[in-house]
């Protein structure tokens, strides 16, 4: 498929590329290691790769060596001479869950390793579904909705040395039983809701005619597992994946190599690999080492173009920086080791880098200042390189007038927020155009609303605007007096845009809108395609005259993702200009085709001519 996409070019140099040195050709089996922290998925993909049980260190605070998992990591075990499995290990923690977006691809053979004993712990305090939600479902959710096409998993039951042989059987028959029962559950709901629903895009996931988990795929380990155990998940891997083995042309996988053997240089340039290469002038193996995720290159992306990022490692420290599971130890050692620098020709004392770290922790806004030094102290790329991947991933937002100089500029990083931002009430002298979004489907997590969150200040912010942002949306003030807000809440999974406008600014703002709801859309099938959308128009009488129950439009026709020239809903009318000659002009649709309270847009152009200074 990654070959595939890039059109027929790239489909003839791979099968001429295939024939050139048939011998070295590589035969990768993906695997994507997923599960709760601690479960022990680090330690099981190093004793695949050393063939010897090996223990991971544990130890987040005071100094303790901690080799936990932060963000993912990438790396191979051999088979033999011609074949590897490629790895890819997740962190466990909430805060790393967004990288399933980073690294997912579109086939791999999912492993979720399951502490036993912390399953019979959830499920002794608070039952068998809670257990097989929270190590199980959640795990797989994530992975098959980034991935529709996996096949079925394969799992590790580990910690099998702390529960008795009976415990341990009849909580593996829960687990089992248990995950099966809610992914019905699941399949059931969306057959009934829509039966041609995203969630049925998730080939083995929404299979129903076999168990998503069999016994077969299913092995335990304790810190006492043998070799004979470690080679038999090997093969138990190689053998599930046998049918997803991507055959790469050996010079493909040479510059894969080349570049790995740059272990000293962060990035490659562009024009370096173009030197090396020549004969490849469409960047169709750079592109396709890119789309497995074998390396980052960001083509679309002006200011990153020229870089290719072969290594992981400097990416998943660059986001650590930010993203951390220890955010409260770190940020006591930084406070501990602070030692005073420049910015702008100005010395950060600790009062003052404290001041700006207690802001951002409470306003989710952090000083140039402060990202710039932790960028420099923690992450071996430039700030300058950093900040445009940190923005790519919609992980931060940018604000700052054109003309302010980078290092006074100010970051926005929803995750971090805790303000909540309040619904504002109608101003009789602003009209109000309201939109909720209601998510269907399966529950969606914190972070796609912390990433929505991003890239509709993205869309909308400009530096002449007055943005905030809380641990629910934001609120965006712009130059020509419209107010615009994201509110989210994740445990009715709706999202609000709402708009307090100005009327004569009132085309200009619903249109704003109207793309902003279609890009929302776009963000959130990128991120997390097993949703369902329903889309309400509110009118904006009911909400002028602030009506307990305002009338509303759901999901009309105007408004559909595919249309390229209607989903604006605009209508003509006339009105009077300045200059007392007939004008023509573009209201919303809500505006005007309004509540059964008023007959026309001319009903409502009188309330609003009443209640405003046109």
């Amino acid at each position: 498929y990654a070959v595939c996409r890039q059109g027929v070019h790239a489909v003839r140099k791979y099968f001429d590329d295939l024939k050139v040195v048939a011998g070295s050709n590589q035969r990768i089996v993906p695997v994507t290691v997923i599960g709760k922290s601690q479960a022990g998925k680090t330690s099981i993909v190093r004793s695949i790769q050393q063939n010897k049980r090996v223990l991971t260190a544990r130890g987040a605070t005071k100094g303790k060596l901690d080799e936990a998992t932060k963000v993912f990591q990438v790396s191979e075990a051999k088979i033999d001479e011609t074949s590897k499995i490629l790895f890819v290990d997740h962190g466990g923690q909430a805060v790393y869950h967004f990288a399933y977006q980073l690294t997912s691809r579109t086939k791999c053979v999912p492993l979720l390793v399951v502490d036993i004993e912390d399953f019979d712990r959830i499920a002794t305090q608070h039952g068998v579904k809670a257990a097989c939600e929270e190590l199980c479902m959640e795990w797989l959710s994530h992975l098959y909705i980034s991935c529709p096409q996996l096949g079925p998993p394969v799992v590790v039951l580990t910690h099998r040395d702390k529960v008795t042989d009976d415990c341990f059987n009849q909580r593996k028959q829960e687990l089992v039983e248990g995950t099966e029962k809610l992914r019905r559950h699941i399949i059931d709901a969306e057959m009934a809701a829509a039966p041609s629903g995203p969630v049925f895009s998730m080939t083995s996931f929404a299979d129903s005619s076999k168990p998503l988990i069999v016994e077969s795929n299913i092995l335990d380990f304790s810190k006492e597992s043998s070799q004979a155990d470690i080679e038999t998940l090997k093969q138990l891997l190689t053998a599930v994946g046998s049918s997803l083995k991507t055959v790469i042309p050996g010079s493909w996988y040479r510059l894969l190599l080349d570049m790995m053997e740059k272990e000293d240089q962060n990035y490659i340039l562009l024009s370096e690999i173009d030197s090396k290469y020549p004969d490849d002038p469409n960047h169709v193996t750079l592109q396709y080492l890119h789309d497995i995720r074998r390396t980052m290159w960001f083509r679309e992306i002006e200011k990153l173009s020229k870089f290719v990022f072969h290594r992981a490692e400097v990416l998943t420290s660059l986001i650590e920086t930010l993203y951390s599971h220890i955010q409260e130890d770190a940020w006591g050692k930084r406070l501990e080791g602070f030692i005073p620098f420049q910015n702008d020709g100005r010395m950060i004392e600790k009062g003052k880098y404290q001041d700006m770290v207690k802001n951002f922790r409470s306003s989710g806004v952090m000083e140039a200042a402060l990202l710039r030094n932790l960028l420099k102290e923690e992450s071996s790329l430039p700030a300058e390189i950093a900040i445009e991947l940190l923005k790519a991933f919609h992980l931060i937002h940018e604000c700052g007038e054109p003309t302010t100089p980078a290092c006074k500029q100010r970051y926005i990083i929803p995750y971090f927020a805790t303000r909540i931002i309040a619904a504002p009430e109608v101003h009789a002298n602003l009209i109000p155009l309201k939109v909720d979004l209601n998510l269907h489907g399966l529950p969606l997590p914190s972070y796609v609303f912390t990433l929505i969150t991003a890239a509709y200040l993205d869309k909308n912010s400009n530096p002449y605007c007055l943005s905030q942002v809380g641990t629910n949306g934001t609120t965006i003030v712009h130059s020509n007096g419209v107010v615009s807000y994201l509110i989210h809440d994740v445990t009715k999974r709706q999202v609000t845009l709402l708009s307090l406008t100005p009327v004569k600014e009132i085309g200009e703002a619903w249109t704003r809108q109207m793309s902003s709801l279609k890009q929302l859309v776009s963000e959130l099938k990128a991120v997390w395609k097993a949703v369902r959308y329903e889309r309400v128009f509110f009118c904006s009488h009911c909400l002028l005259q602030d009506n307990v129950n305002p009338d509303t439009t759901v999901d009309p026709e105007w408004f559909q993702d595919s249309a390229q020239n209607t989903f604006n809903g605009h209508e003509n009318f006339m009105c009077i200009s300045e200059f007392g000659k007939p004008d023509c002009k573009k209201a919303p649709r809500p505006l005007m085709f309004p509540c059964k309270q008023l007959n026309n847009f001319n009903d409502m152009y009188d309330v609003i001519s009443a209640s405003v200074s046109m």
